[in-house]
């Protein structure tokens, strides 16, 4: 299956979670939520980058630009849970680094991808670091109005 929108509710899947993992993820909605500014989120699902099937929730709807031209629905923010941790994506850039690379490491015992940050507890992170990237996605969506 393609990656694209689902009509699938952000707060049942949450609510659908257990344990931990429930705790952290409503937590990290939550946040993310309040720093975008926005109850605006949609769940994303499909086969994802290295053919593994995934759920992501989406903050801050955008529309991106490929270099071929081609046009598609994204997220500023992104929220997903794998087998072993949790993942944030944030798509924002400083000059020609995506913030993640730059700052990601202030987050805490995690592990950076060019624009992902992935952990295994939300005990692990600095909420209030990992929060400053989200902010960074929110103004740059904004000053772009919603174009990547």
């Amino acid at each position: 299956m393609a990656i694209g929108k689902s009509d699938r509710d952000p707060d049942e899947y949450l609510a659908s979670l257990t344990g931990d993992v429930r705790y952290d993820m409503q937590s990290l909605d939550k946040a993310i939520r309040q720093t975008m500014e926005s109850d605006d989120r949609v769940i994303f699902e499909g086969t994802f980058w290295g053919g593994s099937d995934q759920i992501l929730i989406g903050y801050g709807p955008m529309t991106y630009r490929s270099k071929a031209g081609k046009t598609g629905d994204w997220f500023a923010v992104g929220l997903g849970l794998q087998k072993n941790y949790t993942s944030i994506y944030i798509m924002a850039v400083e000059g020609k680094e995506y913030v993640v690379e730059k700052y990601g490491k202030r987050v805490g015992k995690v592990r950076v991808g060019k624009s992902n940050i992935s952990f295994t507890s939300l005990a692990d992170i600095n909420i209030d670091e990992l929060m400053k990237l989200v902010a960074m996605a929110k103004a740059q969506r904004d000053e772009k109005d919603g174009v990547l």
